[in-house]
């Protein structure tokens, strides 16, 4: 059975500066609570590869909302998992790895 652990992209919020993977944007919002759609995927090489991995039933992906409360100057991290069983991705808190939002799961 295969199962992939998503990359943790860090997103990092400061005031109003939100850092994805090392990219910043400014975000002329204040840090408050948000809805944020959550995308768990596999990413392929080529569009091929997805289409076949798709048909081969090894391809799988999740999505959803979650109701997000940052706190200033706190580092969060999007994980989750992707198998076959079960795909599942969430935020947690980079510094104590709890999970700060509920799960989007499917399967």
């Amino acid at each position: 059975m295969r199962s992939l652990t998503l990359p943790m992209p860090v997103m990092k919020l400061v005031s109003t500066e939100v850092c994805i993977s090392g990219t910043c944007l400014i975000v002329p919002a204040p840090v408050r609570p948000m809805r944020l759609k959550l995308v768990g995927t596999h990413q392929t090489g080529a569009p091929i590869h997805e289409m076949a991995s798709k048909m081969a039933g090894t391809f799988f992906s999740v999505d959803g909302y979650v109701e997000f409360k940052p706190v200033e100057g706190t580092t969060y991290q999007v994980t989750g998992e992707l198998k076959k069983e079960r795909s599942c991705v969430w935020i947690v808190d980079a510094a104590t790895k709890n999970a700060v939002t509920e799960k989007v799961c499917k399967g």
